[in-house]
């Protein structure tokens, strides 16, 4: 994982997703970077990076998730 703990200082860009709380924390500000990001919109840096783009049916679970104030559950 690109943005885990162990990685993110270097390739991650400065952005650690690993575990709810840094999500959440990251997501308090940034949920249009994110969905901008997985749905490879313009003006956003595409991710995941030198991979293919993730399916319709999975960017709609995260954005469906991130809408309902991404629960823990």
């Amino acid at each position: 994982m690109c943005h885990g703990s162990s990685v993110y200082a270097t390739s991650g860009g400065g952005i650690n997703l690993d575990g709810y709380s840094n999500i959440s924390m990251f997501l308090a500000t940034n949920k249009d970077r994110l969905l901008g990001a997985i749905k490879w919109q313009q003006g956003y840096s595409k991710m995941p990076k030198d991979r293919q783009q993730l399916n319709e049916c999975d960017i709609l679970k995260i954005e469906t998730w991130i809408n309902n104030n991404y629960p823990n559950n």
